[in-house]
């Protein structure tokens, strides 16, 4: 493998009697590298995401035995059948090419959403902050400052702690090295994170670093879901855990992904609450084959006929346009008595706070989700009323 400008006459070598070949890829202790690309790393990271790939395929390959992979146990499989590809090299190989970076990202995301039961347009932050998991860009970063903690605390005469004083000097000289790749990944996140100079680096302080980018990603996920109008329901959330009051937790197994059973119901809840459900309010922020114009949102309106806007709290509360609308409202009261008055009595100033009083409890919550199923899949079943236009 030659690394460079090549010369106009190639050399001959010979190992053992036998000449020996060129090539411009080569996997030496489980890296590749590649001499003919911008980075020498890019095949490597293809080709971890294409092994991530099939492991994610024969992790949901066991459904066709045991019926739809619960998010609790699909979690587990992840992180022991695909995470392990995916953070592959990630101590030496500092992710410094967003172009690479996007092929685990990819991998990472379309498991992630198959396992929430949502569609490839999904907002990305709610894969992570309702499973408990880190985007693979900042959980590599973590793994490679607990591999720097090991290096600063080797003796000198180590040629790993020689090798990396070599790449910081290298950075001071305005070099390219694993100094330079990193101090570039940490000052890259949404919420930099300093490296300070190697004399002052402990195993302790880089345990903080690591601490510190968890820290980034957790700000990074808050943010995107605060900023996001479709994730309203999300916003200033308190997670109910069973032995403890309830807290606001960025990321975490949520409750619903534990307490509904149901599959069906279970995927109505997740997609109710992440937008991703086939209500006007959503679907028409798209355009589609035959509607090329975008609809205002208050011109999104019920296709029952009730002339207006057709969101969540609308299809549970307050349409009238089926019988069976009625029916499960009125079951959904009186499965949950503690707040039934407050279904029966809701209006559109307390609708969206009575909503997430009902999912955002461990009693309630396996209801609300039935009820989301049916009111979902009865407006399923109706074609949307696009406007006059669109």
């Amino acid at each position: 493998m030659v690394f460079g400008p090549l010369p106009q006459y190639l050399p001959t070598f010979f190992l053992n009697g036998h000449q020996v070949g060129y090539t411009d890829c080569f996997c030496y202790v489980g890296i590749t590298f590649q001499s003919t690309a911008r980075n020498i790393f890019r095949s490597h990271y293809i080709a971890k995401a294409a092994k991530a790939r099939k492991a994610g395929f024969a992790v949901f390959g066991v459904e066709a035995y045991v019926g739809v992979l619960p998010p609790k146990e699909g979690r587990m499989l992840y992180m022991s059948c695909v995470d392990p590809h995916l953070v592959s090299g990630a101590d030496v190989v500092i992710d410094v090419d967003k172009s690479a970076l996007d092929h685990l990202e990819k991998v990472q995301h379309a498991f992630l959403r198959r396992l929430l039961g949502l569609g490839p347009y999904s907002l990305r932050a709610p894969l992570f902050t309702e499973l408990g998991l880190v985007p693979i860009r900042y959980r590599r970063l973590i793994l490679a400052l607990r591999y720097l903690g090991y290096l600063v605390g080797l003796t000198a005469g180590h040629y790993a702690r020689a090798a990396l004083e070599d790449s910081y000097q290298l950075f001071l000289n305005a070099g390219q090295g694993y100094w330079t790749d990193l101090v570039y990944a940490l000052q890259q996140l949404e919420f930099p994170v300093v490296l300070p100079p190697l004399q002052s680096l402990t195993p302790a302080i880089c345990s903080e670093l690591g601490k510190a980018v968890y820290t980034s990603a957790m700000r990074s996920l808050d943010g995107q879901i605060d900023n996001s109008t479709r994730l309203y329901l999300l916003h200033a959330r308190r997670e109910p855990f069973e032995d403890e009051p309830p807290k606001k937790v960025t990321a975490v197994l949520r409750h619903y992904l534990e307490l509904v059973v149901n599959a069906s119901h279970r995927k109505a809840i997740t997609r109710l609450l992440l937008s991703q459900h086939p209500l006007a309010v959503e679907r028409m922020r798209y355009k589609q084959r035959y509607h090329r114009v975008l609809v205002p949102r208050d011109e999104r309106l019920c296709r029952f006929g009730c002339r207006s806007v057709e969101t969540v709290e609308h299809a549970l509360f307050f349409c009238r346009g089926k019988v069976e609308l009625i029916e499960w409202r009125e079951w959904l009261a009186d499965a949950v008595p503690d707040q039934g008055n407050a279904i029966r009595n809701v209006g559109p100033w307390n609708a969206t706070s009575v909503l997430r009083s009902l999912i955002f409890s461990r009693v309630s919550v396996c209801q609300v989700a039935k009820v989301a199923h049916k009111v979902l899949g009865i407006f399923a079943e109706e074609p949307m009323v696009w406007p006059d236009g669109a």
